[in-house]
């Protein structure tokens, strides 16, 4: 909508004498004045409030990157563990198929089996398998921050068991009450043991809740072997 004005013709009137008691605005104006400028202000504190993520209440500071490839011949499985440097803990981190000296590529015939942050915070595990005719690389990442800017995580597992005769798991792991989410993940395992790469199982989604107060994974049973999927959430109470 445009604003229009009207110029209306007005005969001029004697101006009031300007004093020092005159140019202080009345009482009842400056009341409403700072009233309103208290509801705005609020308005906008709240606003930055809900706009920001829980992931940014974790210290500022530089993350360490850390990466590491793990080259697998054609048809083979491969996996392992990526540490953060001494005295800092994992934010974030994942893993990507790529061809030695090249970037990742989304039409490369490599399936990850497992990617979650470590159950001791300190890392990432990741697994996977190359089902192309090409020597390929899985690069695992991992995002650190000092443990000071972090702060006590709390840990939550779950796992997902698989009959004998394979199939298909899903689930959530929710953090504790007032804590949200921020890493995760989800990896195989044989029941009562470590992950095991060789296994060869495969992660159909694995993701924080859109809540922001837990992760969801979801995977696939191959072969005639009971196992587990563990779903992994590391989660800080907000700042």
């Amino acid at each position: 909508m445009t604003d229009r004005c009207t110029a209306v013709a007005t005969t001029p009137s004697p101006q009031p004498r300007v004093t020092p008691s005159s140019r202080r605005p009345r009482p009842d104006v400056v009341t409403t004045w700072r009233r309103g400028l208290a509801a705005i202000l609020g308005v906008i504190l709240l606003a930055v409030a809900i706009a920001t993520p829980v992931s940014a209440h974790v210290g500022s500071g530089t993350y360490k990157l850390r990466t590491t490839d793990l080259t697998a011949a054609d048809g083979a499985s491969v996996g392992n563990y990526l540490s953060c440097p001494k005295g800092k803990r994992i934010v974030s981190g994942g893993a990507f198929w790529h061809r030695p000296g090249e970037g990742p590529d989304a039409l490369l015939g490599g399936y990850l089996d497992s990617s979650s942050a470590t159950t001791d915070g300190k890392g990432w595990y990741a697994a996977g398998r190359n089902v192309t005719t090409l020597q390929l690389q899985l690069r695992i990442v991992a995002l650190c921050l000092p443990k000071a800017k972090v702060g006590p995580y709390s840990l939550r597992t779950r796992d997902l068991a698989v009959p004998a005769l394979g199939g298909r798991v899903g689930g959530y792991v929710t953090c504790p009450a007032g804590r949200r989410i921020v890493s995760g993940g989800a990896f195989w395992h044989v029941p009562g043991e470590a992950p095991d790469p060789e296994l060869g199982q495969s992660i159909g989604s694995s993701t924080a809740t859109t809540n922001g107060k837990g992760w969801y994974a979801s995977g696939r049973s191959l072969y005639d072997v009971a196992l587990e999927l563990r779903l992994v959430a590391l989660c800080l109470k907000p700042r």
